[in-house]
């Protein structure tokens, strides 16, 4: 997978830069839920959980939450939110996708973004297959989200910047999103943290690829995993 200064560095910044857990989001996610008759006890496994907020979140409603993630940065944030929201049920643990969790069975599967970061065809399979195996039978749910290659190719502006006052300084934040020239459905991505703070400058630059995927090779992806009764969304609603 990519390494990111957002999840490293700057994991202080990632809620500031990255939209997070808003409530429409929860309630899309909680109203799946229930409509595949989970109760409110159900067991989620949020896979590529970063900060926590929808771990968090879903443990707020009620849910028993585990979340997952590769860098130890971000997952020293979503502890640090923890301890301060005091919310139950809610535990956090460091691992890759790409190997299977061990003595994890849960009732539904949160994997929001993470399948982008994935570049090569059969890894991408594999998490899809670690998260068939970890579900429950016949009831077990997967949720996820990806970036969608038709509507991404229609863009016409990528790219974009933002400033934000944190506790820290002033923060800029910059996207330079391109297609790559050499593989298919990918984004050359080019990210610009730079913090100002006391008269003095951080920066750090990083360059990374992002895969997108086509809804009929998603459903195809996801039916050779062992996943049915598949529904595709447009979005959180």
């Amino acid at each position: 997978m990519t390494s990111r200064p957002a999840y490293s560095s700057f994991a202080w910044a990632y809620d500031t830069t990255i939209e997070g857990a808003t409530e429409s989001r929860i309630h899309f996610i909680t109203s799946m839920l229930r409509r595949r008759k989970l109760s409110t006890n159900a067991h989620i496994f949020d896979a590529g959980c970063g900060t926590g907020s929808y771990s968090i979140a879903l443990g707020q409603k009620g849910l028993t939450v585990l979340g997952m993630d590769s860098s130890t940065e971000l997952l020293e944030q979503a502890k640090q939110k923890l301890i301060l929201t005091r919310t139950p049920h809610v535990r956090f643990m460091h691992g890759n996708l790409l190997t299977k969790p061990s003595d994890i069975k849960v009732d539904a599967v949160l994997c929001r973004g993470v399948l982008g970061d994935i570049l090569v065809k059969e890894d991408r399979q594999k998490v899809l297959e670690h998260f068939a195996d970890i579900l429950r039978a016949s009831q077990g749910v997967l949720i996820m989200d990806v970036r969608n290659w038709e509507t991404t190719r229609s863009c016409t502006e990528l790219s974009w910047q933002r400033t934000y006052q944190t506790t820290r300084g002033e923060l800029f934040f910059a996207q330079d999103i391109s297609f790559a020239t050499h593989l298919p459905q990918t984004l050359d991505i080019k990210e610009v943290h730079k913090l100002k703070s006391s008269g003095e400058e951080q920066i750090a630059s990083h360059a990374f690829q992002l895969y997108t995927w086509r809804p009929s090779e998603l459903c195809q992806a996801l039916a050779e995993a062992g996943f049915k009764d598949i529904t595709l969304t447009g979005g959180y609603e």
